[in-house]
Parts: structure tokens; C-alpha cells; sequence
């Protein structure tokens, strides 16, 4: 049976990029979260005013 060596690679890694990267998907995550907190916030309001214009006592809507 052969034993195969590992083969180091060599890789640089440009950490002050992978830093960027991670700080430019938070914000993007953070966005993401305010946009989504935003259309929810709309979402209720919308709901509130369609269900206050409902008559409870009406059976039509």
C-alpha cells in the first residue's frame, strides 16, 4: 500500500478583506433587519385601519 503525503498549500488570506467582507454582511443583515421591521410596522397599521372600517355587526364582510 502507498502512503501518500499531505500537500501543504500555500494560501494567503488577505485578512483585513475577509474583515470587510464579515463587517459588509452585517450591515446587510442589519438592513435587511430594519426593512423587514419597517413592512411589518406598515403591515399592522394597514390591517388596523381595514379592520376598524368593519362594522361587527354587519355579517357582509
Amino acid at each position: 500500500m502507498k502512503k501518500r503525503k499531505a500537500k501543504r498549500i500555500e494560501s494567503t488570506v488577505d485578512i483585513e478583506l475577509e474583515i470587510d467582507k464579515l463587517v459588509s454582511n452585517s450591515e446587510k443583515m442589519k438592513s435587511e433587519a430594519v426593512l423587514n421591521l419597517i413592512a411589518k410596522m406598515i403591515t399592522d397599521m394597514i390591517l388596523r385601519e381595514l379592520n376598524e372600517d368593519k362594522d361587527p355587526l354587519n355579517d357582509d364582510y
